[in-house]
């Protein structure tokens, strides 16, 4: 029993334990903390691509907007989906940056009834090439007032 005891008041070897749990506790850590430091930059990029489609489609409905306000003879553009309750347009509209196609918006303008009133909805359809996201935007314009108007939430 006595040789037991002896071992026991040895501390010669507790230096190299503590320093190998430290280690430990330092490796554990760090790789923690560089794998959360690395999911944020993904997670980073995702929500920057996504923004980017977000802004082509807004422009989508934006140009489509505007396209509809201009005047064809005597009337407004979108007066001529409010008479043609079938009239369905639709253009695809490239995102080019330094000569080299980024994206695209797909815009469709289309007469629909929404609670028995005749819209006209403007669908914008956002893609960019990089990250191969979609976002799609929609407007609805009262004929009525075509400065009312309606966004709908868009959909990633």
């Amino acid at each position: 029993m006595m040789k037991f005891e002896k071992y026991l008041k040895n501390e010669k070897g507790a230096a190299i334990a503590w320093v190998l749990i430290l280690m430990t506790l330092l490796i554990i850590f760090t790789s923690s903390m560089i794998y959360i430091a690395r999911q944020d930059i993904i997670e980073t990029r995702i929500h920057a691509e996504r923004l980017k489609t977000y802004y082509v489609a807004l422009a989508g409905l934006d140009l489509g907007y505007a396209a509809l306000m201009e005047t064809v003879g005597s009337d407004l553009y979108i007066q001529q989906f409010i008479d043609d309750d079938t009239k369905v347009v639709s253009d695809t509209i490239d995102i080019i940056t330094d000569s080299e196609k980024r994206g695209e918006a797909v815009v469709t303008i289309e007469s629909v009834v929404v609670d028995s009133k005749t819209w006209v909805r403007i669908k914008s359809i956002g893609t960019m090439e990089e990250g191969g996201q979609s976002v799609t935007s929609i407007l609805r314009i009262n004929p009525d007032n075509t400065q009312h108007t309606i966004r709908e939430a868009f959909t990633p």
